[in-house]
């Protein structure tokens, strides 16, 4: 259902769309009814330079650019997997970087961020650095358009308690949207994991607020904000009180004993259609897939994998029509031993098998695996 409301609001700028979501209404089913078959990608890199920890991954153009929030590089993959270049955190004089806090991709630049550093840099879409500009925001995520660029402030209240600078590219002006809720003003520094995202049939940004149940929708060409949309689970949200930094450990509790909602995992915009992942208590994911409109289509909770048995247990992020799951190697090989080591399997294709086989020895080794699942 959705209801349309007005919050507390300064510059009329945060009138409220709520959608009303009852978990209860979830159906268990299987996998293999929502999604097909798997396409796995091992990553291929050197001993020298490897991706320590995985976060965040983003699908552009035949590419997937990773960023490793350990070493801080960036890698970029072909779709098979092969690394083909890396932009690595090397130093702090001009044109390096030692802290990356996000990163963006366009169709012929890369955009990386460090605020440690106070800067911002540009590169093409070789890897070879163009240009860097001062950032003295101390924000996460960002999004760098033609005219303007939008910075995500982290709910610091730094620029008069709102949540999103939008500076204009040429004359650097600053303007303000989406006022921060008063119980997560200045809680401890979080990001998005997948950012601010493009839907380019409808010219729209959207990104998926961290510790909250919102999602803004921004209009691409001006960069200001159009609507906020508020998933109300009834019964199962999280208090707003609750949500403060000073109560993170009560909130861990209340979520495990009370089966609530903290946040949203994924939101993720493919076709005409929206699909949604919460997590609910500790043993409970959610898959509630709408229409733009924001109709509910259907609803699901805890998909038998019927496909290939392993534990896809949250989407780390999206692309086209596919859900992304991750998996470090050595996890992924003892799954897979754990399902089929004392079973007779055939051998396809494409198929997990087959998979296992050819990478057999990389699996055993350091890395990841990244598993794209098509939505049907």
């Amino acid at each position: 259902m959705i209801v349309w409301s007005c919050s507390e609001k300064v510059d009329s700028d945060q009138e409220l769309i709520t959608i009303e979501i009852d978990l209860d209404q979830s159906k268990q089913g299987k996998l293999s009814d929502h999604f097909g078959k798997p396409e796995y990608i091992i990553l291929d890199y050197p001993d020298s330079n490897p991706v320590i920890n995985l976060y965040n991954v983003v699908f552009r153009d035949g590419l997937i650019f990773i960023r490793d929030n350990r070493s801080h590089n960036l890698f970029v993959f072909d779709e098979e997997g092969h690394v083909v270049n890396t932009i690595n955190a090397n130093g702090m004089g001009p044109g390096e970087y030692i802290q990356m806090d996000d990163f963006h991709v366009t169709e012929d630049r890369i955009y990386i961020q460090d605020t440690h550093l106070q800067k911002q840099l540009e590169f093409d879409s070789n890897g070879e650095f163009i240009k860097e500009i001062k950032n003295s925001y101390q924000n996460t995520n960002f999004y760098v358009a033609d005219t303007y660029s939008i910075y995500f402030m982290s709910y610091k209240t730094d620029f008069k308690g709102y949540n999103f600078v939008r500076r204009d590219n040429s004359t650097g002006k600053e303007e303000f949207f989406y006022k921060i809720d008063k119980p997560l003003e200045n809680i401890v520094r979080v990001d998005n994991l997948n950012g601010l995202k493009e839907i380019e049939s409808k010219d729209l940004l959207y990104f998926s607020m961290p510790h909250a149940t919102k999602v803004v929708f921004i209009d691409k060409f001006s960069g200001f904000l159009k609507d906020t949309y508020f998933f109300d689970f009834g019964k199962y949200n999280v208090a707003d009180e609750k949500r403060g930094y000073e109560k993170r450990e009560e909130l861990k509790v209340l979520v495990r004993d009370r089966k609530l909602v903290s946040g949203i995992d994924l939101i993720h915009s493919y076709l005409d259609k929206y699909v949604l992942f919460v997590r609910q208590g500790l043993d409970q994911g959610h898959y509630i897939f709408m229409d733009h409109e924001f109709n509910i289509l259907n609803q699901w909770k805890n998909l038998e994998n019927d496909i290939d048995g392993m534990p896809y247990i949250f989407p780390w992020t999206g692309t086209d029509d596919h859900l992304v799951f991750r998996f470090h190697s050595s996890n992924f090989f003892n799954k897979y031993v754990e399902l089929y080591g004392n079973k007779k399997v055939k051998i396809m294709e494409g198929n997990i098998h087959s998979f296992f086989q050819t990478n057999k020895k990389r699996l055993k080794e350091d890395t990841w695996v990244l598993v794209k699942l098509k939505i049907k």
